[in-house]
């Protein structure tokens, strides 16, 4: 999932997200890239990378199906 390191404010979580893209809407990014493929065990994966080569968020485990990890992309704003 979307995780990073914990922050003690809002406004600090908020700076760090704006570094990789964050446009101050859930799910949404400025020049995002999403991208799927598979992994080295043939499991399929995305990752959300930012405008400026950061990655934003990625799948934290692999599917069986490409259909399933679209599911599971559009669950942290992917839109097609």
């Amino acid at each position: 999932g979307c995780s990073s390191e914990g922050f003690t404010s809002e406004d600090s979580a908020e700076r760090n997200a704006e570094l990789v893209g964050y446009n101050g809407k859930f799910g949404e990014y400025d020049a995002d890239c999403w991208e799927f493929y598979e992994d080295n065990s043939g499991e399929h994966r995305w990752r959300l990378t930012a405008s400026n080569g950061q990655n934003v968020c990625s799948a934290n485990e692999g599917y069986s199906s490409k259909d399933s990890c679209v599911s599971n992309a559009e669950a942290h704003g992917y839109k097609g």
